[in-house]
């Protein structure tokens, strides 16, 4: 559904099916690579300038991880980084201006739902709490990166599934509200649509 600011916010997968015909998954898109150290569900991951990814908490099976790793693609290698400040999993986990990366929401070890925020550094791998809250918690909610910078943060669990949206201004390091969508949505996909 495409909202105001100009975001299509769905559900991804009947997109791709939509897309590609029958058979065009045909072939070997996967490869094996290296083992991250640990297993981890329902991480926050996000592409960093440098071309590596860091991935963030997640869920090992027993507890909510606040622990982070940097995938370097060009060596195959993974090397620690600093810890968030909140262990969490599914939260948003948006690339922000700066080298650097949001991450608000998510889920914690006593299943409660957070409307915190920390912003990770990729220069100096350091992630730190923003004073800054959403207007509810969300756990598993639709993000793009708008064209202004702003991060628009959509839906999610909390603890049922909300409608309500918000924008992060990573310069003011600040929160707004914005409009709702038009039906209550979480672990939904999203794009930002060309004006």
């Amino acid at each position: 559904m495409r909202g105001k600011s100009g975001v299509l916010v769905g559900i991804g997968i009947l997109i791709l099916l939509a897309v590609f015909p029958a058979g065009a998954w045909a072939g070997s898109y996967f490869s094996s690579g290296p083992t991250m150290p640990g297993g981890r569900a329902g991480a926050n991951v996000a592409l960093l300038p440098n071309g590596s990814v860091l991935v963030a908490g997640g869920y090992d099976g027993s507890n909510r991880l606040s622990s982070a790793w940097v995938f370097n693609p060009a060596d195959g290698s993974f090397s620690s980084t600093g810890s968030m400040g909140t262990a969490r999993q599914q939260s948003a986990t948006v690339p922000i201006a700066g080298g650097k990366v949001l991450v608000a929401g998510g889920l914690g070890n006593s299943f409660q739902r957070f409307a915190t925020a920390e912003i990770y550094d990729a220069a100096s791998g350091v992630f730190t709490p923003i004073a800054a809250t959403m207007s509810v918690t969300r756990q598993s909610p639709a993000t793009a990166l708008l064209p202004d910078g702003r991060v628009l943060i959509a839906g999610g669990l909390s603890p049922s599934v909300v409608s309500s949206a918000e924008t992060f201004d990573p310069v003011s390091q600040t929160f707004s509200a914005t409009g709702s969508m038009t039906t209550s949505r979480a672990l939904a996909a999203s794009a930002v649509l060309p004006r």
